[in-house]
């Protein structure tokens, strides 16, 4: 799996492509509006939980 996080402008504010099954991003305070972006690059189903504190 693959995690990306967008401002509005569509730049990148964080990504982590690590092999674990544990995705982590930390966004700074203030980033305004953004978008996740979840990605299965592999050949095999995978689900996907979001949790934002």
């Amino acid at each position: 799996m693959t995690l990306r996080v967008v401002d509005a402008a569509g730049a990148q504010l964080c990504a982590d492509t690590t092999a674990g099954a544990t995705l982590t991003c930390r966004i700074a305070p203030g980033s305004g509006a953004i978008a996740v972006k979840v990605a299965n690059p592999g050949a095999a189903p995978a689900e996907a939980m979001l949790i934002t504190n």
